[in-house]
């Protein structure tokens, strides 16, 4: 699947890319991405969070969605991600 950082050799390459200024990321499927990216952090980059599922907005879990996101601005800060619905 699209935007699954699954290992930290994923994250290494990713913020080794200097041509790269922003990465997408699924944090609704991707059991691992949300530790790895608290674990390395994204110094330079610009993250792109899905944290609702874009096959089926009406079943959200919009609890899980805002622990998701504030679990993000404390490992980053604010303003440094912006959401989207991952499809």
């Amino acid at each position: 699947m699209p935007g699954l950082l699954t290992s930290s050799c994923n994250v290494r390459t990713l913020l080794g890319l200097e041509h790269v200024s922003a990465i997408g990321v699924d944090l609704v499927r991707g059991a691992k991405t949300l530790s790895l990216i608290k674990e390395f952090g994204l110094p330079g980059k610009i993250l792109f969070a899905g944290v609702v599922d874009g096959h089926n907005i009406w079943v959200n879990d919009s609890a899980a969605s805002v622990t998701v996101i504030e679990e993000m601005q404390h490992a980053l800060g604010k303003g440094k991600f912006l959401m989207y619905p991952f499809l």
